[in-house]
């Protein structure tokens, strides 16, 4: 996925800024509110108050459902437990992840997390769709018109809805399938990595400087009023500025990219101590175990700062140790 351009960044800050997101429906201006804590409760509270009609008129609940569908061999234990196996090697995959330090192996890591993921959405899309007639898909189908309802206003001020509730009710699903359409590719340009590309760009961080104590001032609410998307946009400034603050010699081919800014939250400090370790061994004349770092090319060792004499291969490792497997390791990975 391409950054997006300067000009692009600036229409989503402008739309954050405002509180909302324009388009045009049936020739009219629209103007589509960004959601707050206060909104999204509305929501939220919607949802249970038809959940539990539906589940009152006799609608089976998922687990009821899914019961059922074990019964009728349609679903089983064994692929339930397989969801369950599936999320917690994905969980521990992007646990291994975050405690490496040389980017090449983190590089590889990474596909292997984008592969299980796609993997667990699979098996969840197939679940789903057998439990697409109990209460709660029921449910969620509704808020979604409501979140629609909720979302489109005929003016900037936010204060009259587009439809009253009679004409919302009236509209076939034709029709809010388009609001839905228009819903999505608006508020879809905002999307998370936009912001944080955003939170990293002149155009924000310009206004945050001068509002640095209270940054929600920029936006001239009190805290719990800011959108969801003001609320991102200041914590990843926070975060993005605090990273250029405390880590020092920050690579110039990641300074603009936001995910790889994050990574160094947790890689940057298991990196420089590791390296202090092995300078200290190295100093102290311990270098057959200390001047290395297994694994690591010359290219990882010029990100993380080190030489490229600690350069070691995990086969040359093994070597070293005279073993052929690192199953026969014990504590060889100290320094």
């Amino acid at each position: 996925m391409s950054n997006p351009t300067e000009l692009e960044l600036r229409k989503i800050f402008l739309s954050i800024a405002q509180g909302y997101s324009t388009s045009i429906y049936e020739s009219k201006t629209v103007f589509i509110k960004h959601f707050n804590l206060f909104d999204q409760q509305k929501l939220d509270d919607a949802y249970e108050i038809k959940l539990q009609k539906l589940i009152k008129q006799g609608i089976q609940t998922k687990e009821e459902l899914l019961q059922e569908l074990i019964e009728q061999g349609k679903w089983s234990a064994e692929k339930e437990s397989e969801i369950q196996n599936k999320e917690n090697f994905l969980k521990n995959l992007i646990k291994t992840k975050e405690s490496l330090i040389l980017p090449s192996q983190i590089e590889q890591l990474k596909d292997k997390i984008e592969k299980e993921k796609k993997v667990v959405e699979e098996l969840r899309e197939e679940k789903t769709s057998l439990l697409s007639n109990s209460a709660e898909s029921f449910a969620s189908r509704y808020l979604n018109d409501e979140n629609v309802f909720n979302s489109f206003f005929s003016d900037a001020q936010l204060k009259n809805t587009l439809f009253t509730r009679e004409e919302f009710d009236e509209l076939d699903r034709k029709e809010i399938y388009s609001l839905v359409r228009i819903y999505n590719k608006e508020l879809g340009s905002i999307s998370l990595s936009n912001i944080k590309h955003l939170a990293l760009s002149g155009l924000f961080s310009n206004y945050f400087n001068v509002s640095e104590e209270s940054p929600y001032k920029i936006f001239d609410k009190k805290p719990l009023d800011l959108t969801f998307y003001q609320l991102n946009l200041i914590t990843y400034c926070k975060i993005f500025k605090s990273i250029f603050k405390n880590i020092p010699d920050i690579p110039d081919d990641i300074r603009d990219n936001p995910d790889e800014l994050l990574e160094l939250i947790g890689s940057s400090k298991k990196t420089k101590e590791k390296i202090e370790k092995i300078k200290k061994a190295a100093q102290s004349g311990k270098q057959s175990r200390a001047q290395s770092i297994v694994g690591a090319t010359k290219k990882d060792l010029e990100k993380i700062g080190g030489e490229n004499s600690s350069v070691m291969s995990p086969q040359q490792f093994l070597k070293s140790k005279g073993k052929t497997s690192f199953s026969l390791l014990d504590g060889d990975f100290n320094v």
